[in-house]
């Protein structure tokens, strides 16, 4: 494939706003079969084969190309950071790619989804397994809600603005963004976070909350609940959503 057909398939103007330099720039196509053999389970490739189009890496980000010193300690490890972007056919499960994919990627990935339209973003820290020192564990995968690819918060995602002490705290301050970003999409009080670990826990919150609601949903049809089941279960969900909108910013 020419790479004016990569450009048009992918169409990733946005990145620019990411400021990076051109010594980051690698424009680099991931075959889709290299990237199945790595996958662990037939489910895993089935999704992958079935919801993704072509996959780029677009930035490799280590000390030789952007000049940021990498972080070591006894549980991370931060040489290099990956700059990837998805085409998909099928936005459905995004969040399972980001995880599948950073299982078996040795660095610290920042995972750009694109859909044609909207982008989303996707982010987790790795840090070292301890019985196996060829190994790394991924930590909480966090996502964004989807974003045209004009939006402000790319803004926000500028080299200039972050943190360039070394390559796990710019990494750290790109997880950061995404929580802030999420807190701003969610309209959640403000005067209950004021940095990205506060919004962190509050999102959080809300996210228990509104799983505890599904899962009462879900008792309440099953065909062995009873009616008296039936009115507890709906009395907890009102309580629920009374408590959900104590995070949220009050309507005037």
């Amino acid at each position: 494939m020419i790479f004016g057909d990569l450009m048009a398939v992918f169409g990733s103007n946005y990145l620019e706003m990411l400021d990076f330099p051109h010594s980051c720039n690698v424009r680099s196509l991931i075959t889709k079969e290299e990237t199945r053999k790595e996958l662990k389970t037939a489910k895993d490739r089935k999704i992958f084969s079935k919801d993704v189009k072509k996959n780029f890496c677009h930035y490799v980000l280590k000390e030789s190309t952007i000049y940021i010193k990498p972080y070591e300690d006894d549980e991370k490890e931060y040489s290099e950071i990956l700059v990837i972007e998805i085409s998909l056919y099928s936005s459905e499960n995004t969040k399972k790619i980001a995880e599948m994919l950073m299982k078996v990627i040795s660095y610290p990935v920042l995972l750009f989804f694109n859909d044609g339209t909207n982008i989303q973003l996707a982010a987790a820290h790795q840090r070292k397994n301890l019985s196996d020192a060829d190994k790394y564990v991924l930590e909480e995968v966090v996502m964004t809600d989807w974003f045209p690819p004009n939006s402000a918060f790319l803004n926000q995602l500028s080299l200039k603005k972050l943190n360039k002490k070394d390559l796990y705290s710019l990494y750290s301050d790109y997880v950061n963004q995404i929580y802030l970003f999420n807190a701003s999409q969610k309209n959640l009080n403000q005067s209950l976070y004021n940095d990205s670990e506060s919004a962190r826990q509050v999102i959080g919150k809300i996210q228990s909350i509104d799983d505890e609601i599904i899962s009462l949903r879900s008792r309440i049809h099953n065909k062995e609940t009873s009616g008296a089941e039936k009115i507890n279960l709906n009395i907890r969900i009102h309580q629920l959503k009374k408590e959900r909108e104590k995070y949220l910013t009050p309507i005037e």
